[in-house]
């Protein structure tokens, strides 16, 4: 079962985050009513589902309101969100998008501040088969690549910037489990879902992963978690990088320290940050 969750994430590795590192717009006030716009149909199976969903954007809104104006001023704009069906993705002209870009993927589009992802083949698949822990992290992400967006603030480097939306996105997990929406049981689906992510080569090289490896969007996520928003002003390209091995005769992935003192190299290693492995859920349905 991991091996296909790791096909559906590698998928998705290719442009989620694009939009938001590749174009240039101002955000407006987003013109939307509901908490998440469905432009799918479901069936009364799928409520929890779509309950967990809005739950998240709405914690998400309720965290980005409050911790937004702390760290830069001023006041978070909500972008409006979607889930679509691959072959009708909204914004298609404005946001660079194709049906087969937008199949088994999420984003940010900054032109129009909206957070989007595909329900049928890529969100609803995650839920049945790893659980919605899964779908609040990548939310969470996204939701990181706007803030990131409307602030100014972005790192230069196309990995640092997802780096950051994922400690953007830990910083979330920890006060969403002061809010009793994570359990310390989702924390196995999340990790499942970053190492998966970061395992993905589709759409980068070895030297030019774009989203970062498993080891530094694990140890970005962390980050986030522990110190919040304000500690995750941090350069995580540079404390691991990526080499090609060859092991037992394959190309296998393996972290290169390039920095010395390197703080969040040596947490891992000690096990200080990276949440504990827990018995992971049975499927939900």
């Amino acid at each position: 079962m991991l091996f296909r969750i790791c096909l559906l994430l590698a998928i998705t590795v290719m442009t989620v985050g694009l939009s938001a590192v590749s174009l240039h717009g101002t955000a407006d006030a987003a013109d939307c009513t509901e908490t998440v716009t469905y432009l799918t149909e479901a069936s009364p199976e799928w409520d929890a589902y779509r309950a967990r969903l809005n739950a998240d954007v709405a914690g998400l809104e309720a965290f980005w309101a409050d911790t937004y104006p702390q760290e830069w001023g001023g006041t978070f704009t909500t972008p409006c969100v979607y889930e679509y069906v691959p072959a009708e993705v909204p914004f298609q002209q404005t946001c660079g998008l194709t049906p087969e870009l937008a199949t088994s993927n999420a984003f940010y589009c900054i032109p129009e501040h909206v957070v989007m992802w595909d329900g049928p083949t890529f969100f609803q698949p995650l839920y049945t088969e790893l659980g919605d822990a899964a779908l609040t992290f990548i939310v969470a992400h996204e939701f990181g690549h706007a803030a990131q967006f409307l602030s100014g603030d972005l790192p230069t480097r196309s990995v640092n910037r997802e780096l950051q939306a994922d400690c953007f996105a830990g910083a979330y997990l920890q006060y969403a489990e002061q809010q009793g929406v994570i359990t310390e049981d989702d924390y196995h689906e999340i990790v499942v879902t970053v190492a998966a992510l970061g395992q993905s080569r589709i759409g980068s090289t070895w030297f030019t992963r774009t989203h970062g490896t498993s080891v530094q969007r694990e140890a970005a996520m962390a980050v986030g978690y522990q110190n919040g928003v304000a500690g995750c002003e941090v350069d995580f390209e540079t404390l691991y990088g990526i080499r090609e091995v060859v092991q037992d005769g394959e190309l296998r992935d393996a972290v290169e320290d390039v920095v010395e003192d390197a703080p969040i190299r040596d947490a891992i290693e000690q096990g200080t940050i990276v949440p504990p492995e827990r018995p992971r859920p049975g499927p939900r349905r």
